[in-house]
């Protein structure tokens, strides 16, 4: 519990870091959204620090408008995936992914959604090199959805999910467990349940997602 060190970073209006990650090199990466900084507004960030918390480099991604990223990951080949909200075409905001290289140079940005507020909250990238995002969609209420996209952001598949409002895909119950426990769930479990549920065996799915429902009904 010893601290090792504490950085305070930001400017003079509201920052909110909302995920943190090691990375690869052994330092972090920070993502989430600034007012202070970008286009105007809010606008998703990236900031690339080293393992002692010093600033490498910050990059921001936006319009003069609201942007709102949730979630970044490190891919394995040192790329990153940011997943969040911005302002849509159809009404509403959309869910964006943006890719970016090691120094956080955009890739591709693609969004996806209808008229309601859609939001990203969780990305990863699965085995096959693409990428699966969880988050809120706003359909006749607010919904939990998954969607699967090929490494460059060609949407593959969407699920929508009532009930449910996730903002990880992670299965718990009282008391402590591992992750490998069958009672801890990640993104890449839910793909495979989800995979099996396309071809007609929806059991593992069930296991999956009822006990999520019922524990968040308790909340």
């Amino acid at each position: 519990g010893t601290l090792s060190w504490s950085k305070v970073i930001g400017g003079a209006a509201l920052d909110i870091p909302n995920y943190v990650e090691e990375t690869n090199d052994g330092g972090f990466m920070v993502s989430g959204y600034t007012a202070s900084y970008g286009a105007g507004g809010d606008d998703f960030f990236i900031l690339k620090t080293d393992g002692s918390g010093n600033v490498s480099w910050m990059k921001t991604y936006g319009v003069a408008v609201g942007e709102w990223a949730y979630r970044g990951v490190e891919t394995k080949n040192g790329d990153f995936l940011i997943t969040g909200g911005t302002p849509g075409g159809g009404g509403g905001n959309d869910v964006v992914i943006i890719r970016t290289n090691s120094g956080g140079t955009v890739l591709w940005q693609k969004t996806y959604g209808g008229t309601g507020n859609d939001y990203g909250k969780g990305v990863k990238e699965t085995a096959d090199g693409g990428i699966i995002v969880s988050g809120q969609y706003a359909g006749a209420t607010f919904d939990f959805y998954l969607l699967k996209t090929d490494a460059s952001g060609n949407l593959l598949w969407g699920k929508e999910i009532g009930g449910a409002h996730m903002l990880e895909l992670r299965r718990t119950q009282a008391g402590i467990f591992s992750e490998e426990d069958e009672r801890f769930i990640d993104l890449y479990k839910l793909e495979k349940a989800f995979d099996e549920y396309k071809k007609g065996a929806e059991e593992n799915l069930r296991k999956r997602l009822i006990p999520a429902e019922e524990a968040i009904k308790k909340i």
